[in-house]
């Protein structure tokens, strides 16, 4: 991620360890695609050892993009959007 947001500003490094909370939406994140996963392997005839491959290339595959939609989704539960500072208007 980048330090700070180029449009507004904010700093995006709350504290030490503010993103340690991330780990239980990335889990929440990667149980949804798992179902996801699964109710495809459903639909096709499902395979057990099917499922636990194609789940396991997915997630894998996925990581990267949870890591971050993690990461913004819980500072975006701390920290409240301002759209005005992000469209450059300072709100007076």
């Amino acid at each position: 991620m980048h330090n700070e947001c180029g449009n507004c500003g904010l700093h995006y490094e709350r504290e030490p360890g503010f993103f340690q909370g991330a780990m239980y939406v990335s889990y929440a994140l990667g149980v949804a695609v798992s179902v996801g996963v699964l109710l495809v392997d459903i639909a096709v005839g499902f395979n057990a050892l099917h499922y636990f491959i194609l789940n396991t290339i997915v997630l894998i595959g996925m990581a990267p993009l949870l890591f971050r939609w993690a990461r913004a989704i819980y500072l975006n539960i701390f920290v409240k959007h301002n759209p005005s500072k992000a469209d450059g208007v300072d709100g007076h």
